[in-house]
């Protein structure tokens, strides 16, 4: 794989997760919606997170390697652990 295919591939990886992240924190305000007595502050910052996932996607620029380094050593752990929770982890 040469090196332009390395980076754009990671890029991509990158956004996957970020759109991950967003649907993580969707999915939980929407479960705490659903809770007799919602907290409302918890919707409130999940929503915020959701919307700060979607801005760090439209912002990623594919030569911007620090913020796809940041996101993958930051995010990609976790999407792994959640998706291993979920039985849907890949056997790498």
């Amino acid at each position: 794989m040469s090196n332009d295919s390395l980076l754009l591939t990671r890029y991509e990886v990158a956004q996957e997760i970020l759109g991950l992240m967003m649907a993580s924190c969707s999915h939980a305000a929407q479960q705490e919606r659903e809770k007799p007595t919602p907290n409302l502050a918890r919707v409130a910052s999940l929503e915020a997170e959701q919307s700060q996932f979607a801005a760090d996607i439209q912002e990623l620029m594919p030569d911007d390697y620090h913020g796809v380094d940041r996101i993958l050593a930051v995010y990609g752990p976790k999407v792994r652990e959640q998706l291993a929770a979920h039985g849907q982890a890949s056997s790498n």
